[in-house]
């Protein structure tokens, strides 16, 4: 795999786990969960794509948990998901 398929993969793969958490916003789970469970792919891809979103703000890590972070009150995190998710396709050519 060349870096830029792999750099692809990782991509692809924080989207759907952004996809996941916009449909159960409530979700938390390890690394091997979200790896084995949630997206039957390769744990290091799997922890690649969470740095990713760790540092767009959306996910979160404590204690070895990985959780979307609640953005606001006021505003419907779904929909703030959909926007996260949608610039990330469009920054990525999707």
């Amino acid at each position: 795999m060349t870096t830029e398929d792999h750099d692809q993969k990782v991509v692809n793969v924080a989207i759907r786990i952004l996809d996941y958490f916009r449909l159960h916003p409530a979700a938390k789970d390890t690394l091997e969960g979200i790896a084995n469970w949630w997206l039957g792919e390769n744990k290091e891809i799997v922890e690649e794509a969470l740095q990713i979103l760790i540092r767009e703000g959306v996910v979160e890590e404590h204690h070895k948990i990985y959780q979307f972070i609640q953005i606001s009150n006021n505003i419907n995190d779904s929909d703030v998901l959909s926007q996260i998710l949608h610039h990330l396709k469009i920054k990525n050519g999707y």
